[in-house]
């Protein structure tokens, strides 16, 4: 019997590798992860690797967290440098900064758990840090 949500694809890569003796996470992730998406789709929960899924789906929000991190860091950043060297703001600066707080509101958008992060103390601190570096700024002059 077909399943809806199993593609063609998905059936054949079931039919060739055979989900019994699937292939292994750690000598081949991309055919063990296309394996997986099968199984979760056919709803054959006893073919899951549920340790592996589950460090899966914790690298994608650990993933998601950086990229945010990253972004607000790079729009920090072009703002610092602006106020540190005096930068006349430039309309390729303005662009880039639009741009930066463009996809930081996206992706706050698309992760809303993702808004608490952005203003922790601790993350603030550090994603500060990171655009100290990136500026060349170490801090007041002894």
């Amino acid at each position: 019997m077909k399943n809806s949500h199993t593609s063609d694809s998905e059936r054949e890569t079931i039919s060739k590798v055979g989900l019994e003796t699937g292939p292994d996470y750690s000598t081949d992730p991309s055919a063990w992860a296309e394996c997986q998406a099968a199984a979760l789709r056919s709803r054959q929960v006893d073919r899951l690797d549920w340790d592996n899924l589950a460090e899966e789906v914790l690298d994608v929000a650990r993933g998601e967290r950086r990229e945010l991190g990253y972004r607000v860091a790079a729009l920090m950043a072009s703002l610092a440098r602006q106020a540190l060297f005096h930068i006349a703001p430039k309309p390729p600066n303005l662009r880039l900064v639009r741009e930066h707080r463009k996809l930081v509101a996206m992706q706050l958008a698309t992760c809303p758990s993702h808004r608490k992060m952005a203003f922790r103390s601790d993350v603030a601190l550090s994603m500060l840090v990171k655009c100290c570096r990136v500026v060349g700024w170490h801090g007041p002059s002894s």
